[in-house]
Order: C-alpha cells, then sequence, then structure tokens
C-alpha cells in the first residue's frame, strides 16, 4: 500500500497517512524522502502548496554549505537560490516526512534527510 509516514525530529515513528494527492498537503514545508515507483529515492522541503495537477515539488538550496549550515554563494550569485525537483503523485511509492523539520521551526538547515 501506498502510505506516508511521519516520524518526529529525533526519528520515532509517529503516524501513517494513505498516500493521496490530499495528504500529501500534509507534508508542506516538511523535510521529505519521497520514493518512486522505479526505487529512486529523491529528498528536499515538500514546497508550500501542492499543485492539484497531479504534482508536487521539491526544494534544496543550491549553496548550502552541510558543514555549517549556512548559505554560501560565489560573488554575484543569490545564496537563497532554489534548486526544484517536480515529482507526480502517480509515480510515488511512498513518502517519508519528518515532523517540524524546516527550519522556520529553529531547526538546522540541511539538504539532507536526517533526524536531529
Amino acid at each position: 500500500m501506498k502510505n506516508i509516514e511521519f516520524y518526529k525530529l529525533n526519528g520515532q515513528f509517529d503516524s501513517e497517512e494513505p498516500l493521496s494527492e490530499e495528504n500529501v498537503s500534509k507534508a508542506n514545508g516538511m523535510k521529505v524522502k519521497v520514493t518512486t515507483l522505479d526505487g529512486e529515492e529523491h529528498i528536499g522541503y515538500l514546497k508550500q502548496g501542492i499543485d492539484y495537477r497531479g504534482y508536487i515539488n521539491l526544494y534544496t538550496y543550491k549553496y548550502l554549505d552541510e558543514k555549517s549550515g549556512k548559505l554560501i554563494a560565489p560573488d554575484g550569485q543569490d545564496k537563497y537560490e532554489l534548486e526544484m525537483e517536480k515529482i507526480f503523485i502517480k509515480d510515488m511509492a511512498h513518502i517519508d516526512a519528518i515532523l517540524y523539520s524546516n527550519p522556520r521551526w529553529t531547526n538546522r538547515l540541511t539538504n539532507e534527510y536526517k533526524f536531529f
């Protein structure tokens, strides 16, 4: 069965929902790991507001220094530049989401899927 599993920041399982267009929106803004039907894993923050045309966008920070957790861009570049990835909901097999993982909830900025 296709599902979405929600985890606490420490990695402890919290809850589970069936994977559907409506339920995917419950992970908006969270760090997620999407496994597609071909077995590939896609990691990023689920962009606020799901597009109801059948896909979501995951974003990561292009100029993030993982070691320091800071955005550091070369001269002339926007340090807030995002890399976007479109994933069709019909192609998803599973989603793992970390509750309250967005930096706006005072968590460390990271492009990796990891627990704190």
